[in-house]
């Protein structure tokens, strides 16, 4: 199982919050404003990466009795979480092409930050029960 954190932390996390990163460094040495609203597209990015590879976790652990529940309610929860970080997305694309469009940002914002760090906390459930597999 540690095998499989590690591989997961070195590889889906890092390579998902380059993007983030770069775009804060822009920013940064450009002096622009860092947002919520400014990094949302990258948190969208990290969100379908990280549960792509969970996706894939899930389908590569064979499905038992002991599993089945566990499996099953990670998977479904996985691709709903993904819808709604595919509805706040539009809803973001939609507010920066039209100007006078008047949305609660805050409440966008928050809601991404949230479904960012559940994100996380569900792919680690899945490396962890895929670890448990291995073993």
């Amino acid at each position: 199982m540690y095998k499989r954190i590690c591989l997961w932390l070195g590889f889906t996390v890092t390579l998902g919050i380059f993007p983030l990163l770069f775009i804060l460094i822009i920013k940064y040495v450009t002096k622009s404003e860092i947002s919520i609203s400014v990094i949302s597209p990258e948190l969208f990015f990290f969100n379908v990466l990280v549960y792509a590879d969970g996706l894939k976790t899930l389908y590569d652990i064979k499905k038992t009795e002991k599993n089945k529940k566990a499996k099953d309610t990670l998977f479904v929860s996985v691709v709903i979480l993904l819808i709604f970080q595919a509805v706040i997305y539009g809803i973001l694309l939609l507010n920066s092409n039209i100007p006078n469009l008047k949305l609660q940002l805050e409440l966008i914002n928050l809601l991404s930050i949230i479904f960012t760090v559940i994100c996380v906390i569900l792919s680690i459930c899945i490396q962890i029960i895929g670890g448990l597999e291995d073993e």
